[in-house]
């Protein structure tokens, strides 16, 4: 009876079919309410935001520990990385081989090094893929370097660093089929990634000849506006496939 003493709400139940129902403490209804239309309780809802954030946590602790161990362009940084990577490697002696591996020359030394840190921590996806990393870049080690990008991606399903690169090395492989597959699982584990979708991109344009490329070159380029390699791959895109030549020297000129 109050609510209908507001000239406002008066109006508003005339124009329009509205009853008014009870329903006591607000925050408890709203909670029933999830509950009824299928979203979950609010333990479920606790526990689904903290699997994300313990996901988006670790993903942000792999990308950081691969960062660590390349060489900074300026002797600052570069000071500031050697630093980092020698507390790591105290704490954690997996990393302090993987570390060494990556800074020695000899391949052969530096193979051993990743097997010894492999040793220590069979499951780390981090370290199996750092070192199917290496095998494929370095060794030229095909079939080793699928077997860690495996070992890898079993361990943690859901890395989109450990995904993006077995797609990209399996696109080099001609593996096309577990390359699109790969693509679309670390599109889907971290779906604003520049150079994942900046790859898919190029993988539907150049091996598929899908039109969707379009769709993901712009996705890269909105995620990562000065990413050379990915605006120069548009650019191509727009002069050899879209024929649209204004558009293409816009995004040369970008590159």
């Amino acid at each position: 009876a109050r609510t209908l003493e507001n000239p406002r709400l008066k109006r508003l139940t005339e124009a329009h079919q509205v009853d008014f129902v009870p329903i006591g403490d607000f925050d408890l209804w709203m909670m029933e309410l999830g509950i009824a239309c299928g979203i979950g309780g609010p333990e479920h809802i606790l526990r689904e935001n903290v699997g994300r954030g313990v996901k988006t946590l670790g993903e942000q602790v792999a990308k950081a520990r691969s960062d660590q161990s390349v060489t900074a362009a300026t002797p600052a940084v570069e000071a500031s990385r050697a630093e980092a990577r020698e507390e790591i490697g105290s704490k954690l002696p997996q990393w302090d081989l993987v570390y060494r591996a990556q800074a020695e020359k000899d391949p052969a030394k530096a193979d051993a090094l990743f097997l010894q840190a492999v040793a220590i921590a069979p499951n780390d996806p981090e370290v199996l893929g750092n070192y199917a990393n290496f095998l494929a870049d370095v060794s030229k080690d095909t079939e080793r370097a699928q077997e860690f990008y495996d070992r890898a991606v079993t361990a943690a399903p859901e890395n989109a660093l450990n995904l993006g690169n077995f797609a990209l090395f399996s696109r080099t492989v001609q593996n096309y089929d577990r390359a699109q597959e790969l693509f679309e699982r670390a599109l889907k584990a971290d779906p604003g990634d520049a150079d994942y979708l900046g790859g898919y991109a190029s993988f539907l344009n150049e091996i598929r000849g899908d039109s969707r490329a379009e769709e993901f070159y712009e996705r890269a380029n909105k995620a990562k506006p000065k990413h050379a390699i990915n605006l120069g791959n548009y650019a191509n895109f727009l002069a050899n496939v879209k024929k649209d030549n204004d558009r293409a020297q816009e995004f040369y000129e970008r590159a």
